[in-house]
């Protein structure tokens, strides 16, 4: 597991598939796939998993990004690598030039992110594209750059593409055009964006905006929460990104308190103790003085995600 994997490229796949060396973030519950190999004569394997997955890519000069490879098939028990699906990526805003320079000098022969403005040259392994990965560990997961491969909160519908007309390069063909249009307007699933906050939505409000019943919206509103939101500033002329993680972890809704410099019992080691409505303790012996971050970390996956953070001033903390 030291040594990584290849993350290929493969334009025949349909969706990214994490191998091993893949860390799953989470499994998209009641969504499977059956998976049909390049020849008819094998199986398909049936039952396979969708899940968010990620990777970690070292660049040369050290620095540390994750790949966030969402939307994709588990084959993290039977396979060694893992692939990229390109129109996948690409469906996601990702560059990929994915023709090897000495067949084109032009091409750069990388993937690159523009929302990150982030390129990440690629090697070859025989014929095919990659670029070499590992496993993330928790402190990769949680301090370094996420690149998204693949949107996810998005189903990916690879069958959609087949659907649209080709283009006509010859000249321009009012119907091919319309048909396409209409592919793309039926194909959004965000039509607008609203800036209306949290204490102004009403189920009636809802129910109209939504054309849902009054009772859905109730169910709605009682369900949900705005504790992550972005806001804009001028006109919209990008598509964000959701990249709301903290979602997916308990909201306590109060203050922590953290301090870093209170000494263990025995005096041998440096302990921290986090501290919530003094009535809430963690106490965790600590080699270092400078790792209460480890604490936190643990705190926020066990317990929850405080609203305010309150610590007592020490570097360390800050």
């Amino acid at each position: 597991m030291k040594t990584g994997c290849r993350l290929g490229l493969d334009s025949h796949a349909d969706a990214h598939c994490l191998g091993r060396h893949g860390r799953i973030v989470e499994t998209l519950e009641g969504h499977t796939c059956s998976v049909q190999p390049f020849n008819d004569s094998y199986a398909p394997m049936t039952g396979i998993n969708i899940v968010n997955g990620c990777v970690a890519y070292d660049t040369i000069d050290g620095k540390t990004y994750i790949l966030d490879i969402n939307q994709a098939l588990d084959f993290t028990e039977t396979m060694e690598n893992s692939l990229i699906c390109t129109n996948q990526a690409r469906a996601h805003g990702v560059n990929i030039e994915d023709v090897p320079k000495f067949f084109d000098s032009n091409s750069r022969h990388s993937i690159y992110f523009p929302e990150d403005d982030v390129e990440l040259p690629l090697q070859l392994h025989g014929p095919v594209s990659y670029l070499q990965v590992l496993y993330p560990t928790d402190e990769e997961l949680n301090s370094c750059q996420h690149l998204e491969l693949s949107c996810h909160d998005s189903p990916w519908e690879p069958m959609a593409f087949g659907q649209l007309p080709d283009y006509n390069r010859e000249g321009s063909n009012t119907e091919h055009t319309t048909d396409f249009y209409q592919s793309l307007v039926a194909s959004i699933r965000i039509s607008a964006v609203s800036h209306d906050s949290y204490s102004s939505v009403t189920p009636e409000h809802l129910a109209t905006k939504w054309g849902i019943s009054l009772e859905s919206a109730k169910q709605t509103i009682t369900s949900t929460t705005q504790h992550i939101i972005r806001t804009t500033t001028g006109p919209v002329s990008k598509r964000y990104r959701t990249r709301a993680h903290q979602s997916r972890y308990r909201q306590l809704g109060c203050y922590l308190s953290t301090f870093a410099r209170i000494p263990s019992h025995r005096k041998s080691n440096r302990s921290e103790e986090i501290i919530m409505y003094s009535c809430f303790v963690i106490g965790e012996i600590l080699s270092k003085v400078t790792q209460p971050n480890h604490s936190l970390d643990r705190f926020i996956h066990e317990v929850g995600v405080p609203t305010e953070m309150l610590t007592d001033g020490a570097k360390e903390l800050t």
